[in-house]
């Protein structure tokens, strides 16, 4: 690979490339079967809508939902919240069950103030299915609910709320069960993001053979999980170490898909999550203005979101292509983030 810049690290990358990771319900679900393969499994994911809310806690510091569905049954019965709550800190957190209890009765205070609630919930409060994603470095021996934390004795515990929560504690779980899905595949990579560079070269080999199985006929799925391992190498791997693991990604890559991976190196991942990541695309914008290479910079954004689109889409219409070629930067970067969920090239917006 040839030279780069050094690109700064995404603040709370954890938080944000995960959550950006999960913005797919059939991520959600492969997530959960993780944990509970049977509860994931009562779920119609094909029918799971995403909900974006903010939750402003007791202390009055702003934290956005992780990742929140509403999910129906299979048997047509009702819906579920299913809420992915994300725990990097360094150690367990004791007050997580307090913390779970706050988030729902927050949620359903939200939910019942929805516009889109509908009236077949008829004054009924859907079940919220807390699943816990722990990537600390200590080991997790807390337990997520109220009830195995009250000390009450066994005439007082009807009192105190009753609720589950799936754990999943990936510093805790073997690498060989990380497996069957193209989550699975991201999560064994993560799991060894700040390990020895021998470990973690060996689960990001075992990630992307993972990963083969959807380079054919799930395109879109290969693409997101080979950006978040792109991500994952640039902000948690050192500047040394990252051109030997951008190859091993580059080389499970089939075919031309080869480029579109390459130009996702030179381009910077970060650039391809969300808007919301501002500091480190402005500050690469302000570096490559000092550097005098804005139109190096256009060129590859424009052959990158090329790349893209002919990995999802096949062969580009002249139309398209007359498009790209005639698209400021501004625009590109749009469309480059709308390429995930588009269902046809329509989709991209003017």
């Amino acid at each position: 690979m040839s030279e780069r810049r050094e690109d700064p690290p995404i603040r709370e990358f954890n938080d944000r490339g995960i959550i950006w990771l999960f913005g797919r319900a059939r991520n959600v679900r492969d997530l959960l079967s993780l944990a509970d393969p049977d509860l994931a499994g009562n779920f119609d994911w094909d029918r799971a809508v995403r909900i974006n809310r903010s939750l402003v806690p007791d202390d009055l510091r702003k934290r956005e939902v992780d990742v929140l569905y509403r999910v129906p049954y299979k048997d047509h019965s009702g819906d579920a919240i299913v809420y992915v709550l994300l725990e990097h800190q360094s150690r367990p957190d004791s007050s997580i069950g307090f913390r779970i209890l706050g988030y729902q009765l927050q949620l359903w205070g939200l939910l019942d103030r929805s516009p889109a609630k509908g009236a077949a919930m008829k004054g009924r409060r859907a079940p919220i299915v807390p699943i816990v994603l722990y990537t600390g470095k200590r080991r997790w021996e807390l337990p997520a609910t109220l009830e195995a934390i009250s000390g009450a004795p066994a005439a007082l515990r009807r009192f105190v709320p009753r609720f589950d929560a799936e754990v999943l504690n990936l510093r805790e779980r073997p690498p060989e069960t990380l497996t069957g899905s193209a989550v699975a595949a991201a999560l064994r990579a993560l799991r060894e993001a700040e390990a020895p560079a021998g470990r973690m070269r060996q689960a990001l080999i075992a990630a992307t053979a993972e990963l083969e199985r959807y380079a054919a006929g799930e395109e879109a799925i290969w693409l997101e999980v080979i950006h978040f391992l792109l991500l994952l190498v640039m902000h948690k791997r050192k500047a040394a170490e990252r051109d030997s693991l951008y190859e091993i990604v580059t080389q499970s890559a089939p075919g031309p898909r080869k480029r579109a991976v390459i130009s996702m190196i030179k381009t910077g991942a970060q650039e391809y999550i969300e808007q919301g990541i501002e500091q480190g695309i402005e500050q690469g914008i302000k570096q490559g203005i000092e550097q005098g290479i804005e139109q190096g910079r256009l060129r590859e954004r424009r052959e990158t979101l090329r790349a893209l689109l002919e990995v999802k889409f096949g062969p580009l219409p002249a139309a398209t292509l007359e498009r790209l070629d005639q698209a400021s930067e501004e625009a590109l970067r749009a469309m480059t983030l709308r390429v995930l969920t588009a269902n046809s090239l329509a989709d991209l917006g003017s």
